[in-house]
């Protein structure tokens, strides 16, 4: 079993409308880690893990770390108008 000295925790700061992105793609990695959502409109995260996959995780949320940071797109139809 294992105790809390072999679980890491690293604290992120995301954009806010990409949570849902990370949550989503971690779930995909079933047991990888585990994610809180500290503050979603500041877009804090706490990712908690074990030693054991450390690379693992790392490696993942750098591959991630432009879609993470990104603001979204927002397109507006021409024909649109907004009020």
């Amino acid at each position: 079993m294992l105790d809390n000295h072999e679980f890491l925790t690293i604290y992120l700061r995301i954009h806010p409308s990409r949570i849902h992105i990370l949550l989503f793609i971690m779930q995909g990695y079933d047991g990888l880690a585990t994610i809180t959502t500290l503050s979603s409109q500041q877009g804090l995260v706490a990712i908690k893990f074990s030693k054991t996959v450390q690379h693992d995780v790392f490696r993942l949320l750098s591959n991630l770390a432009a879609t993470l940071i990104a603001q979204p797109e927002v397109t507006i139809n021409q024909q649109e108008k907004i009020y």
